[in-house]
C-alpha cells in the first residue's frame, strides 16, 4: 500500500487575498498533478492529521476524496 502525505491549503479565494497581502516566509506551495499522486494507480491512501482518507480515481476520470 502506498500511503501518500499531503498539506491542504487555503481556497483558491483565501489564495487570492494572501497574494494580495505578499508572500508568508517559507511558503512552499505547489501544484501537484494527479498522476503524479496516482502514480498510476487508480486509488491512493492520505493521511492528514491522524487519519486516513483516500483518493480515487473514477471511471469517469473524476477525483473523489473520501473519509
Amino acid at each position: 500500500m502506498r500511503i501518500i502525505l499531503i498539506t491542504i491549503w487555503p481556497s483558491m479565494k483565501d489564495q487570492d487575498e494572501n497574494q494580495k497581502r505578499g508572500p508568508l516566509e517559507g511558503d512552499a506551495r505547489r501544484d501537484w498533478r494527479s498522476e503524479e499522486l496516482l502514480s498510476g494507480a487508480k486509488e491512493i491512501s492520505i493521511l492528514h492529521n491522524e487519519e486516513r482518507y483516500k483518493l480515487r480515481l473514477t471511471a469517469n476520470n473524476k477525483l473523489i476524496l473520501t473519509k
